[in-house]
């Protein structure tokens, strides 16, 4: 195979990956299959991948400054706002202010949103210990040699 087929080979393979960023992808198939909770599963059912990533973001901590999630997550102020207002509606998060400064808005997830987290993060791992045996079969070279490829291919300015 040439060198412009694998190109296109490697850039069909990561718009796919990409385009599997819906409410119906692979990952929420996955999520609603690890639970029976109807609750639960009514919550999982309107988040988008992009919401899961940031319900991780802030189950990780105890509470998140609404203003530091854009640079956190890698989307844009307004995006982050009408999110977290959607998910707040929705009682998977909460927001609230600082006693210090009344202008600093603060989030923290609701159980439900806790829940949400935690299923995430075994989501995580699973799809972890996949790429982990799809690696076994190549050396640590080869590997770091396909990272650098990737991380060049990011890099491309248009």
């Amino acid at each position: 195979m040439n060198k412009s087929k694998n190109a296109k080979s490697i850039m069909t393979n990561i718009g796919n990956l990409l385009s599997q960023d819906s409410t119906n992808d692979q990952e929420k198939n996955w999520l609603l299959t690890q639970t029976d909770n109807p609750e639960l599963k009514d919550a999982l059912a309107g988040l988008s991948t992009q919401d899961l990533k940031v319900l991780n973001k802030i189950g990780n901590q105890e509470r998140v400054l609404i203003k530091s999630l854009p640079a956190a997550v890698d989307l844009s102020q307004p995006t982050i706002s009408r999110m977290m207002n959607r998910l707040e509606k929705k009682n998977i998060l909460e927001k609230y202010r600082t006693v210090k400064n009344n202008k600093e808005i603060l989030v923290s997830l609701t159980p439900l949103g806790e829940k949400i987290a935690d299923l995430h993060t075994q989501l995580d791992n699973h799809i972890l210990q996949n790429v982990d045996n799809i690696l076994s079969d190549y050396s640590d070279e080869e590997i770091e040699h396909f990272i650098e490829i990737l991380s060049k291919i990011q890099k491309i300015k248009l």
